[in-house]
């Protein structure tokens, strides 16, 4: 709401005027209908006839927007030299004063952004703002870009940095650009490597090794176990999910071919008490793969879409 919000960060100016005049004062908000309030209500719809064209109160507002700046001095002097000698800034403020057309101004294409905020823009001290931010003439963007980048920070970073301070049509596709152009970002930057895959052992006999795996297929479940060795696979329906399931399913399994030494499986419901129990019992060992990383697992994986 905008009585929590900074002054800055109100983008209606309208909002902003209300909030300004209300600084003063220490209250509770609290909503209520409007149709409980009947003369609030009516007065906000009784709009006067002839309202004046000067708004005293934004002299608050351009107060508000100038104290916010952080540039240094000699910079925001360099910014106002610049907008003087714009032309497309320059038209700007000729319709801030004059008034803006109906429709919009032919001929430049930075003008067509311009023209649908142009009820968020103000002029103080030379400088033109939207909401808070400075329009940059073109002559300064990359002056401009170079001044944010110049710590070589993160694109995120930079660009919310930029969108506190400044704006101009296509501004976050010309930093991404500068950042991906930047050598130093270049050479420096996080790169997000993928380990290496580390390749199984290979046993030394017949369902020595295995792998196993739960399918989904046309509503139904199955269980997927491969060997090693042979890649012979087996593929059985499953009743549900559950380790109880998984164990009856695997007992005549294991009476065919033998119990492995070791079964390498994902760790739902392969790494539930009741089946690590099983195992014990049988005297296997089981290894689970990494959680939501079925590539650890791939030899499974690639059998059920074999199967």
């Amino acid at each position: 709401s905008i009585i929590t919000k900074d002054l800055n960060k109100i983008s209606n100016n309208r909002l902003k005027r209300l909030r300004i005049k209300l600084l003063p004062y220490q209250f509770c908000l609290k909503y209520r209908s409007g149709k409980y309030m009947h003369f609030a209500d009516l007065l906000s719809r009784d709009c006067k006839p002839n309202p004046s064209k000067v708004d005293e109160s934004m002299y608050d507002i351009v107060h508000t927007i100038s104290e916010s700046d952080e540039l240094a001095t000699p910079v925001l002097v360099k910014f106002r030299d610049h907008t003087k000698n714009d032309k497309t800034l320059g038209e700007i403020a000729r319709y801030y004063v004059e008034g803006w057309p109906k429709n919009v101004p032919l001929g430049d294409p930075d003008m067509s952004h311009y023209y649908s905020v142009r009820d968020h823009i103000t002029i103080s001290g030379g400088l033109i703002y939207l909401n808070h931010c400075i329009l940059v003439p073109h002559s300064l963007r990359r002056f401009t870009l170079q001044l944010l980048h110049e710590t070589h920070l993160s694109y995120d970073k930079i660009k919310d940095r930029a969108k506190n301070n400044f704006y101009w049509p296509a501004m976050l596709s010309d930093i991404k650009n500068l950042i991906q152009s930047c050598p130093t970002c270049n050479r420096f930057q996080r790169r997000k490597i993928k380990d290496p895959l580390r390749p199984h052992s290979i046993p030394e006999y017949p369902f020595q090794k295995i792998a196993a795996d739960i399918a989904d297929y046309g509503g139904k479940s199955y269980l997927c176990v491969v060997d090693y060795f042979s890649r012979w696979f087996e593929f059985e329906l499953l009743s549900n999910k559950s380790a109880a399931a998984v164990i009856s399913v695997l007992k005549p399994i294991f009476a065919r071919f033998g119990i492995p030494k070791l079964m390498i499986s994902d760790n739902v419901p392969f790494s539930s008490r009741e089946f690590m129990l099983f195992a014990n019992d049988w005297n296997f060992v089981v290894q689970t793969s990494s959680p939501h990383y079925p590539r650890s697992n791939g030899l499974v994986e690639k059998t059920i879409g074999t199967a």
